[in-house]
């Protein structure tokens, strides 16, 4: 439990959005953006910050063309998701800075 956290982002105009993820060197923050639970980035697309991101802690990613409305950002260190996302034992609490700048 509280392996993951949850933001709401309110994008009004619609747009794009840059999400960046920072914990510290060594850890692997990863986030999704959701809107009605599907996933916005689409198949192929650089948007998701699902990359090893250890070397600096950091994981960033844009969005554009987003429709106006409420999403949901889902930010987790990787390592507390189990064996499938990162072999080893589970960081535990993991402080991890999230920030959202419309673009």
């Amino acid at each position: 439990l509280g392996g993951r956290r949850y933001f709401r982002v309110d994008l009004p105009n619609g747009g794009g959005l840059r999400i960046v993820a920072q914990g510290a060197v060594g850890t692997d923050p990863d986030f999704i953006l959701l809107r009605r639970g599907i996933d916005q980035c689409p198949a192929g697309g650089a948007c998701d910050g699902f990359d090893d991101s250890t070397a600096d802690g950091r994981e960033e990613a844009s969005h554009f063309g987003l429709a106006p409305g409420s999403y949901v950002l889902e930010v987790a260190e990787c390592s507390n998701l189990g064996e499938n996302c990162r072999p080893g034992p589970p960081r535990g609490n993991t402080p991890i800075t999230v920030t959202v700048t419309p673009q």
